[in-house]
């Protein structure tokens, strides 16, 4: 009969999106992990040397408040011509600083947040694919092509890359975040998409798109 549970099997609320797979999480994260794991021996490069190896603002985390009242060459750009570009990416500039406060002046590490991020990346597309189309198997597939697709490897690579990485993390689960309060989601639901959506704003302005992709979904 239409309509009827089958034995030991529940039938999700009409607009919740189905449970994720635990390995097909497993897989996808594993996937990105492993395509990025060599840039964990890379160096610093192109911009890094100014906003990472030259930057008193990241230096120390006492800084925090400084860093969310200017913009992020506001320490180098002065000693860096061409670098006087007022870009005003507070969450950006503070992962850089958490990064100094864990690790110095060692690329290692932030090329390690660089890959922990994209493999959060990958995670989040598999849960919001698993919500927009509510299949585990399309979001499988979606994720595992995010996670190997070539136009990541700059924002990966590179540590400075990394407001892209960021942006894509925090407006994947702030969208995912909004289908959820639209199936029935709390409160607490509501504030983490907001919150998420705030942190995406706050790592690079192109998350200024998530309300317009929200209104014409």
């Amino acid at each position: 009969m239409a309509g009827a549970s089958q034995p030991g099997r529940a039938i999700p609320p009409p607009g919740a999106a189905p449970r994720p797979v635990v390995w097909h999480l497993l897989v996808v994260g594993a996937l990105a992990l492993g395509l990025y794991a060599s840039t964990l021996g890379a160096g610093f490069v192109w911009d890094d040397e100014e906003i990472v190896v030259r930057n008193p603002l990241i230096t120390s985390l006492g800084n925090l408040p400084a860093i969310f009242r200017t913009h992020a060459f506001a320490k180098v750009s002065a000693a860096a011509p061409g670098h006087d570009l007022e870009y005003w990416r507070p969450v950006w500039v503070s992962t850089l600083a958490l990064d100094h406060a864990l690790w110095g002046l060692k690329p290692l590490g932030y090329h390690l947040t660089n890959v922990l991020l994209h493999v959060a990346t990958s995670l989040a597309v598999y849960l919001l694919v698993l919500a927009l189309a509510r299949g585990a198997t399309i979001a499988l597939v979606a994720a595992l092509l995010f996670a190997a697709h070539p136009v990541h490897a700059e924002a990966v690579a590179w540590v400075s890359g990394r407001n892209d990485l960021l942006v894509t993390l925090f407006t994947t689960v702030a969208f995912a975040g909004y289908l959820r309060v639209r199936s029935g989601g709390g409160p607490w639901t509501g504030a983490v998409t907001i919150a998420a959506y705030v942190m995406g704003l706050l790592s690079k302005e192109s998350a200024a798109v998530l309300p317009a992709l929200a209104l014409l979904w």
